[in-house]
C-alpha cells in the first residue's frame, strides 16, 4: 500500500538535432519543430504527462514503482529510448518508461519513429534525418563504451534473407532464442512464440486486458529481452532498427502472456502443500502495490497468505501488506527477505520475541476473490502458530515450478505451538493487467 499523495507533474517536449514532428497521415507534411525529449514529473507513486505532440490535451498518469522524482526520456533515431531519472538526491539511467516505439525507414533514408505511451495512446510521431554513411548506431546502454572492436565485424546480409549471422531471417530467429533462453534459464515455463516479433508493440496496448500501470509491467520483464537484444544491436548495427522493433514487440508479448512474476509468503495450514491456481483462476489484487490491481495467479483458501495491517484498517489493501517484495515501501527479492527485516533480535526466526508477531496476520481468503474479509484473518497465536523459520532453502530448476507456471523457489517452515511443522513457502505468481 502506497501513501495516497496529490499528483505533480509537468511535461516538456523538447528539442534535438534531426529530429522533427511527423503528422500522422501526411507523410509530407512540413517540419515542425524538434519533439524527441519527454520530461515527466512524479510524487510518490505517481507519474504524469500533460500534453503530447500529437494531442496537447492529452493527460495521463503512470505508477511510478522506483518514485522517482523525475524522469527525462530521449527517443533516439534508431526508436531506443534512453531514460534518465531523479532518483533522490542521484541521477540514474531509468531500468524503464511508459512508452514503446515503432520505426519505419524512408525510402529517402530518413526515419518516422512512432512512440505510444502504455495506455495504447500515440503520443509522438517523429521523423529524423538520415544517420551519416558507415556511423554504426549504438543502444544508449552501449554508447559509452563505443564500438566493440575486439569482436570479428560480421558483414549484414545483403537481402536480409541469407544465413549471414546479420541476415533479417537469422537475426530475428536469434534473437527470439536468445530471449527464450533467458526464459529457460529463470524458469518460467514458458516459451515465446518467435512469430511475436513481428506483432507490432502499438497493436496490444489500450485493450481491455493490457490497459493500466504497464510501465510496472515492463519494468519486471524488461531484462528478458534486453539481456538477448542489446549485443544484437552490437554485433549488427546496420539492423537495429529491426532489433528494436522486435525487442519491442518481445517485450509486450511476455506480459501479454504473464509471464512476469511477484511474491508473497504462503503457508500451508493442512499440510498437503501450497497449491496455487493458474492464472485463469486467479484473483484481481494489486499484487504490486502500484493503485491498480492485476490478474494474477493466487492461493487456495486451505492455505494462507502472510499479512500486515500496517494502515489498521482491518483489510489487506495491497501487496505492500503482505510479505513479497513489495512489503512496506520498500523493495525487496523475496519475501523471506521482506519478513527478515523484522527480526529484531536477529535470531534466524520470527516468534513472539519480536514485535511484529503481535501484529501479522493470516489470510484465508476462503472467496478466492483477492477482497479480503474481517472473518478471513486471524493472528499468529490465534491460528496456533509459535514461530515463523527465516531460512528457507532454495529449490532450482523444474522442482520449483508449478503445473500453472507458478514459482516457488523458497521453501522453508513454520512451528506451531504444538511444535508441529508444515511449510512457509514464497511463491512468485504468475500475473499480467
Amino acid at each position: 500500500m502506497r501513501h495516497e499523495m496529490v499528483p505533480l507533474a509537468v511535461v516538456a517536449v523538447m528539442g534535438c538535432s534531426g529530429a522533427s514532428l511527423d503528422v500522422p497521415g501526411e507523410e509530407d507534411a512540413a517540419a515542425a519543430e524538434p519533439r524527441n525529449v519527454f520530461e515527466l514529473f512524479g510524487d510518490g507513486p505517481t507519474l504524469m504527462l500533460e500534453g503530447s505532440p500529437v494531442d496537447p490535451s492529452y493527460v495521463a498518469e503512470y505508477p511510478n514503482p522506483d518514485e522517482v522524482g523525475y524522469m527525462k526520456v530521449y527517443v533516439q533515431p534508431s526508436g531506443l529510448l534512453d531514460a534518465r531519472c531523479l532518483v533522490g538526491p542521484d541521477e540514474l539511467p531509468c531500468l524503464e518508461t511508459p512508452f514503446v516505439t515503432q520505426v519505419r525507414e524512408r525510402p529517402d533514408g530518413s526515419r518516422s519513429v512512432s512512440v505510444w505511451d502504455v495506455r495504447g495512446e500515440l503520443i509522438a510521431a517523429l521523423r529524423f534525418d538520415a544517420p551519416p554513411k558507415g556511423q554504426p548506431e549504438l543502444p544508449p546502454a552501449l554508447e559509452e563504451l563505443g564500438p566493440d572492436e575486439s569482436a570479428e565485424q560480421l558483414p549484414s546480409d545483403a537481402d536480409g534473407e541469407g544465413a549471414e549471422p546479420c541476415g533479417s531471417s537469422v537475426l530475428q530467429q536469434r534473437l527470439c532464442d536468445g530471449v527464450n533462453q533467458r526464459l529457460a534459464e529463470e524458469d518460467t515455463g514458458f516459451e515465446m512464440d518467435c512469430d511475436a516479433l513481428t506483432t507490432p508493440p502499438g497493436s496490444r496496448l489500450g485493450t481491455e486486458r493490457m490497459d493500466g500501470s504497464l510501465e510496472t509491467f515492463l519494468r519486471f520483464c524488461a531484462s528478458f529481452v534486453e539481456e538477448a537484444y542489446l549485443p544484437l544491436v552490437r554485433e549488427c548495427p546496420s539492423s537495429a532498427i529491426d532489433l528494436v522493433n522486435w525487442g519491442m514487440s518481445a517485450r509486450m508479448e511476455l506480459i501479454y502472456e504473464g509471464v512476469c512474476q511477484h511474491s508473497p509468503l504462503v503457508l500451508d495450514l493442512d499440510g498437503d502443500g501450497v497449491q496455487a491456481t493458474s492464472l485463469a483462476q486467479g484473483a484481481s489484487f494489486d499484487l504490486l502495490a502500484v493503485g491498480e490491481p492485476v490478474e494474477c495467479a493466487w492461493v487456495r483458501g486451505d492455505d494462507a497468505l502472510l499479512a500486515h495491517d500496517v494502515n489498521r484498517n482491518g483489510r489487506v489493501d495491497d501487496g505492500s501488506e503482505l510479505f513479497g517484495q513489495a512489503t512496506g515501501e520498500a523493495m525487496f527479492a523475496d519475501g523471506f527477505a521482506a519478513l527478515r527485516h523484522f527480526d529484531g533480535n536477529s535470531d534466524g526466526s520470527i516468534d513472539s520475541a519480536d514485535p511484529i508477531y503481535h501484529e501479522i496476520l493470516l489470510w484465508n481468503d476462503l472467496g478466492g476473490d483477492g477482497a479480503s474479509q474481517p472473518s478471513e484473518l486471524r493472528g499468529l497465536q490465534e491460528a496456533g502458530i509459535r514461530s515463523l523459520d527465516l531460512s528457507p532453502r532454495a529449490v532450482e530448476g523444474a522442482a520449483a515450478l508449478d503445473v500453472h507456471g507458478n514459482t516457488i523457489p523458497l521453501q522453508g517452515t513454520f512451528e506451531r505451538l504444538d511444535g508441529t511443522r508444515s511449510s512457509l513457502v514464497d511463491v512468485f505468481f504468475r500475473f499480467r493487467p
